[in-house]
């Protein structure tokens, strides 16, 4: 590595003059607004105003011409940041004009020689799917779902059956049918629905009354109008747990279970290539952390130091994961490592400057992202981002270090895929592994057996791409609620009870009323 300078103390002098004139200038804008008592607006002598805010005139004054002064330097074009140091003995008095010496420290960031990554092997994870793991992933989706099938004997409803329920709602010519399968479970009845009006019906039950469709229910076509409504109970059916069948998977997804699981394992291959980038990422960060012949500059690193000990000071996991009398050299070294990873990602971007390239387009994805994994409006995100001058820069930092971590993975070498890959944490210092843990992203040794059986199923959806008798449906729901169907045009949807809670919650309430 390149040893530079990486910290310099310059002395520079404050213009007497120059102090005098910027307090005229302050006090007198306080004269213009401030009020005194006994005293018009604007007539208060300016040593008296002077007196009554004097610290705050003089902390304003000082800072704008140090800045002014500042800029004139040639280190301040260099310097990643700047602290000042003041005489506490100096005394600023209005009308006596003295020069200030201050001492002006410039901090640098640190300098990288160019790494060959060529030469650094990154792990990869066998993304070539087992078919027990394939297996194990559709048992555990299928089994979120129940399907029906007739009774032997026809009887009446019981607890946990599954009702085909023809609902039609008729008003001023236009019709809507709608067919669905309905679990009788507490869980798609809400009290105030009344479950109990469903057990112990047969098949042919009928309910038909002309209701006022609740302008809430906007979901509902007809909303706020007077309809016919009718309920029919075409069959009590039995319900049945879905099993890694080709019934189940018809029902489900639509298609036969082989096509399913050649499905399943290519979603998991995608499942896989991400953790896979993800084990490649937290590696290549835990070099560029653990990067120890780079110096680095004292005040830069007492500063983070501070950050570190305000953020962690009172933390519950902070002081059950690290004893109080390691906290002061974990500080120091993790302070350390946070620089040397921003200053890295600065220095790569300087001489690698194609790859910190972002759009406009990689902002609003990012924001988007962000909220929604924080349950904020993406819009307001955007707002932020315009407004607040931290907030910006905070976010375009990020890109660009998700930027540079990408375009350095391309250039590592690659191990031969392993299904097991050894905890990426062992090689990095006590220090590093507690600050990875308290930032949630310690990673255990990860198996793609266990990765796959832990994989959350809340977003997954094999269904595949819509058929044409989907996409039928969907037009001529559209067309209900424009209101242009006529009363010869009675589509028909069927669908099951996970997707029509709200519908039928809405049916039940109207039948009540």
């Amino acid at each position: 590595m390149l040893e530079k300078k990486v910290q310099e103390i310059r002395s520079v002098v404050l213009d007497g003059i120059s102090i005098q004139e910027g307090l005229n200038e302050e006090t007198k804008k306080i004269a213009s607004k401030q009020k005194v008592p006994g005293f018009r607006l604007g007539m208060v002598p300016l040593d008296i105003l002077f007196g009554m805010y004097r610290e705050n005139i003089v902390s304003s004054v000082l800072d704008r011409v140090l800045k002014e002064k500042i800029k004139e330097l040639p280190e301040y074009q260099e310097a990643f940041r700047y602290s000042v140091d003041f005489d506490e003995s100096v005394q600023v008095e209005m009308g006596v004009p003295s020069d200030i010496s201050v001492q002006v420290t410039f901090a640098y960031s640190s300098h990288f020689s160019e790494i060959e990554w060529s030469e650094f092997a990154l792990p990869v994870l066998d993304d070539d799917i087992s078919p027990e793991n394939v297996h194990t992933f559709v048992g555990r989706y299928l089994k979120q779902f129940n399907r029906s099938e007739p009774l032997d004997v026809p009887r009446p409803s019981e607890l946990g059956d599954t009702l085909r329920l023809r609902i039609t709602i008729k008003s001023d010519g236009q019709e809507r049918t709608s067919v669905l399968n309905v679990l009788l479970s507490s869980e798609n009845f809400p009290e105030d629905a009344g479950i109990e009006d469903f057990i112990g019906i047969e098949s042919g039950h009928t309910i038909s009354q002309r209701v006022k469709v609740p302008k809430s229910f906007s979901q509902v076509p007809l909303a706020g109008k007077k309809v016919n409504f009718s309920l029919v109970v075409e069959e009590v059916r039995r319900t049945v747990a879905c099993e890694m069948d080709d019934d189940s998977a018809k029902y489900v997804v639509g298609c036969t279970l082989e096509t399913l699981l050649d499905r399943a394992k290519l979603l998991l291959k995608k499942f896989v290539q991400k953790l896979s980038y993800e084990v490649q990422k937290n590696c290549l960060e835990v070099k560029i952390f653990n990067i120890k012949d780079v110096s680095v500059s004292d005040m830069l690193r007492k500063h983070r130091e501070l950050e570190l000990r305000k953020e962690y000071t009172g933390n519950s996991a902070f002081e059950n994961l690290v004893p109080k009398d390691q906290q002061s050299g974990w500080f120091g070294e993790i302070a350390q490592g946070i620089l040397l990873t921003e200053m890295f990602i600065k220095d790569y971007c300087s001489k690698h400057p194609e790859a910190c390239e972002y759009s406009s387009q990689d902002v609003v994805n990012f924001l988007e992202n962000l909220g929604n994994s924080k349950g904020v409006s993406p819009d307001q995100l955007v707002r932020k981002y315009l407004k607040d001058r931290n907030f910006h820069v905070s976010v375009n930092d990020a890109i660009r270090y998700e930027k540079v971590i990408r375009d350095i993975i391309g250039r590592c070498a690659l191990q031969d895929p392993k299904d097991v890959v050894s905890s990426l944490w062992k090689e990095a210092s006590l220090n590093q592994k507690k600050y990875a843990e308290l930032f949630g992203k310690f990673l255990e040794d990860v198996s793609v057996s266990d990765y796959i059986q832990k994989i959350s199923l809340k977003e997954v959806d094999l269904r595949g791409a819509p058929d044409a008798r989907s996409k039928d449906i969907i037009e001529n729901d559209e067309a209900v609620d424009q209101g242009e169907m006529s009363e010869s045009s009675k589509p028909e949807q069927e669908t099951n009870s996970l997707q029509k809670e709200d519908v039928l919650q809405t049916d039940q309430e109207n039948s009540q009323k």
